[in-house]
């Protein structure tokens, strides 16, 4: 089913979830596929920036997290 998400021609797309990473990084890695924003939708790209195991992720591989959700994620608070 991914695959045929993925394959979707248009113009514009978005996403709508309350938990973009529940499990992993790989979690968010999917969004960010679909929505293809260059270079991180690239997989090698991708995990050559944030280690698949999260106990290994640096102070540093957060801040490159953060910098990324914050141009692309509209966060609504309660």
């Amino acid at each position: 089913m991914a695959k045929s998400i993925y394959n979707l021609k248009s113009k514009y797309r978005w996403c709508l979830t309350g938990t973009p990473a529940q499990n992993s990084v790989s979690d968010l890695y999917s969004l960010i596929k679909f929505l293809r924003f260059y270079p991180w939708c690239i997989e090698q790209w991708w995990n050559s920036q944030f280690p698949k195991d999260v106990k290994k992720t640096t102070s540093n591989d957060l801040v490159k997290m953060k910098n990324l959700l914050k141009g692309i994620l509209l966060r609504r608070k309660k």
